[in-house]
Protein backbone atom coordinates (compact mmCIF):
# COMPACT_ATOMS: atom_id res chain seq x y z
CA UNK A 1 0.00 0.00 0.00
CA UNK A 2 1.15 3.51 -0.76
CA UNK A 3 -0.44 6.83 0.03
CA UNK A 4 0.12 10.20 1.63
CA UNK A 5 0.01 10.59 5.39
CA UNK A 6 -2.89 12.92 6.15
CA UNK A 7 -2.65 12.93 9.94
CA UNK A 8 -0.20 12.05 12.70
CA UNK A 9 -0.40 12.30 16.45
CA UNK A 10 1.79 11.00 19.25
CA UNK A 11 1.68 10.40 22.98
CA UNK A 12 4.81 9.28 24.80
CA UNK A 13 6.50 6.63 22.69
CA UNK A 14 3.48 5.82 20.48
CA UNK A 15 2.26 7.35 17.21
CA UNK A 16 -1.06 7.14 15.36
CA UNK A 17 -0.80 7.61 11.60
CA UNK A 18 -3.57 7.95 9.01
CA UNK A 19 -3.73 8.39 5.25
CA UNK A 20 -5.42 7.33 2.03
CA UNK A 21 -4.47 4.45 -0.28
CA UNK A 22 -3.31 5.83 -3.65
CA UNK A 23 -1.35 2.83 -4.93
CA UNK A 24 -1.65 -0.93 -4.37
CA UNK A 25 1.33 -3.14 -5.18
CA UNK A 26 -0.51 -6.41 -5.74
CA UNK A 27 -1.85 -8.26 -8.74
CA UNK A 28 -4.75 -9.57 -6.66
CA UNK A 29 -7.88 -7.78 -7.97
CA UNK A 30 -9.46 -7.83 -4.49
CA UNK A 31 -6.74 -5.49 -3.19
CA UNK A 32 -7.44 -2.97 -5.97
CA UNK A 33 -10.73 -2.20 -4.19
CA UNK A 34 -8.61 -0.45 -1.52
CA UNK A 35 -7.68 2.41 -3.84
CA UNK A 36 -9.01 5.65 -2.36
CA UNK A 37 -9.86 4.07 1.01
CA UNK A 38 -8.63 5.73 4.21
CA UNK A 39 -6.15 3.67 6.22
CA UNK A 40 -4.45 3.92 9.60
CA UNK A 41 -2.01 2.23 11.98
CA UNK A 42 -0.22 2.68 15.31
CA UNK A 43 3.48 2.25 16.10
CA UNK A 44 5.52 2.07 19.33
CA UNK A 45 9.14 3.10 19.81
CA UNK A 46 10.61 0.86 22.51
CA UNK A 47 13.96 2.61 22.69
CA UNK A 48 17.39 2.36 21.14
CA UNK A 49 20.18 -0.17 21.28
CA UNK A 50 20.50 -3.92 21.61
CA UNK A 51 19.16 -3.93 25.20
CA UNK A 52 15.84 -2.32 24.17
CA UNK A 53 12.89 -4.55 23.28
CA UNK A 54 11.96 -4.58 19.57
CA UNK A 55 9.77 -1.75 18.33
CA UNK A 56 6.23 -2.69 17.34
CA UNK A 57 3.50 -1.68 14.93
CA UNK A 58 -0.01 -2.74 14.00
CA UNK A 59 -1.34 -3.93 10.69
CA UNK A 60 -3.38 -1.51 8.64
CA UNK A 61 -6.96 -0.59 9.46
CA UNK A 62 -9.26 0.51 6.64
CA UNK A 63 -12.38 2.69 6.47
CA UNK A 64 -14.66 0.23 4.72
CA UNK A 65 -18.30 1.24 4.13
CA UNK A 66 -20.07 1.52 7.45
CA UNK A 67 -16.86 2.12 9.43
CA UNK A 68 -17.18 4.68 12.21
CA UNK A 69 -13.42 5.33 12.19
CA UNK A 70 -11.72 7.72 9.77
CA UNK A 71 -8.02 8.48 9.43
CA UNK A 72 -8.63 11.81 11.15
CA UNK A 73 -10.56 10.30 14.07
CA UNK A 74 -7.86 7.60 14.44
CA UNK A 75 -5.17 10.24 14.91
CA UNK A 76 -7.33 12.47 17.10
CA UNK A 77 -8.75 9.81 19.43
CA UNK A 78 -5.55 7.70 19.70
CA UNK A 79 -7.35 4.37 20.26
CA UNK A 80 -5.45 1.33 21.49
CA UNK A 81 -7.24 -0.82 18.92
CA UNK A 82 -5.36 -3.16 16.58
CA UNK A 83 -2.77 -5.62 17.88
CA UNK A 84 0.84 -4.46 18.11
CA UNK A 85 3.39 -6.88 16.65
CA UNK A 86 7.18 -6.80 16.94
CA UNK A 87 9.04 -5.26 14.03
CA UNK A 88 11.39 -7.92 12.60
CA UNK A 89 14.02 -5.45 11.44
CA UNK A 90 14.54 -1.72 11.49
CA UNK A 91 13.95 1.00 14.01
CA UNK A 92 10.86 3.11 14.65
CA UNK A 93 11.70 6.52 16.09
CA UNK A 94 9.04 8.71 17.67
CA UNK A 95 10.23 12.07 18.89
CA UNK A 96 8.27 14.95 20.38
CA UNK A 97 8.72 18.41 18.87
Amino acid sequence: MHGPVTCLSSAGHEAWVGGRVTKVLSDDPAFQDLLGVEMWWRSRDNGEGSAAPPDSTTGLGFAFPGSTITAESWCRDQPLALVLRQVAAGNIRIEAD
